[in-house]
């Protein structure tokens, strides 16, 4: 039986169109609509922004799950949008942002794109913003290597895989997250390529339509924040011991639930939210500092 490595990633130099089933819009609140959602992709797979830039400035790319991804969000509504245009407009930085955020990707799945495909590229940074996925593989025994369906990091090329691991944990282990994270951080260095980690912003506030449709008290509500933000401190934690930079949206966006339409996933106002958070912890500086970075290099080779 063929098996080969799973590379989470949308096919090339194509048009995607997403409407969300009537089961996923009932389930979310108000500010997620059933409509076309579009997705265009460049010669490598990873959807582009809205409006696209010169093929010549600078590249960054922002790797991920389903908060980067943005399927439900109109293109000029995603996260990679919204922070391109806000640098050009109001910074006058002009960069392309490339949104290699996938559905249901591991950090694990995640750090097989980085190696395979975004390093010989050598864009002028990367931003690690995952961990969504990561909350289900801390409750799993066999961690990132389970053969669950959304999980299993090598598949079957012909058979479709529907089965999930029932065999989980009594308490939640991030150990390995922390140590994929850290194999980031040694492969940045390794190969000279800025790598920024990002926590992923997500629901803490017990209100709202979502809240009050979903949750029959705080106990459930509580226990799934209580996951996330274990993820998350995993991030801030490998930061700090591996002197990365680290944008903290989890921490600076934990008062909104204005731009969530589930737990999660962000609505029309949340990729512009994400992307003015980032931009208040000094993203434009950095960035700046590292495009200088690129431009001294190729000068030099």
């Amino acid at each position: 039986m063929p098996r080969t490595i799973r590379l989470k990633e949308f096919p090339k130099s194509t048009e995607i169109s997403n409407v969300p089933p009537d089961w996923y819009v009932n389930a979310g609140d108000s500010s997620l609509t059933k409509q076309e959602y579009k997705a265009t992709t460049d010669e490598n797979g990873f959807v582009l922004p809205e409006p696209v830039n010169s093929k010549d400035c600078p590249r960054i790319i922002f790797l991920g799950d389903s908060v980067i991804e943005g399927m439900y969000a109109r293109p000029e509504n995603r996260v990679c949008s919204q922070i391109q245009n806000i640098l050009k407009r109001e910074s006058g930085v002009e960069v392309s942002v490339l949104n290699a955020g996938y559905s249901g990707a591991t950090v694990l799945h995640s750090f097989n794109t980085f190696m395979n495909k975004i390093i010989p590229l050598r864009p002028a940074a990367v931003i690690l913003m995952t961990g969504m996925v990561d909350y289900d593989v801390a409750l799993v025994k066999a961690s990132f290597w389970s053969r669950d369906c959304w999980i299993e990091p090598i598949v079957d090329l012909d058979q479709r895989n529907q089965w999930r691991d029932p065999d989980k944990r009594s308490e939640p282990s991030f150990d390995d997250q922390s140590r994929m994270l850290a194999m980031f951080s040694a492969a940045s260095r390794i190969f000279d390529l800025p790598l920024w980690y990002a926590t992923i912003p997500h629901r803490q506030v017990y209100h709202g339509e979502y809240v009050a449709k979903t949750f029959k008290d705080r106990v459930g509500f509580d226990r799934e924040v209580s996951l996330r933000r274990g993820v998350n401190h995993a991030t801030r934690q490998t930061a700090i011991r591996e002197d990365m930079p680290l944008f903290d949206l989890e921490s600076n966006l934990s008062d909104r639930a204005d731009i969530f339409y589930d737990m999660f996933h962000l609505n029309a106002v949340g990729g512009e939210a994400v992307a003015r958070s980032l931009i208040g912890c000094g993203f434009a500086e950095r960035l700046q500092a590292a495009i200088r970075e690129v431009q001294r290099h190729d000068k030099v080779t």
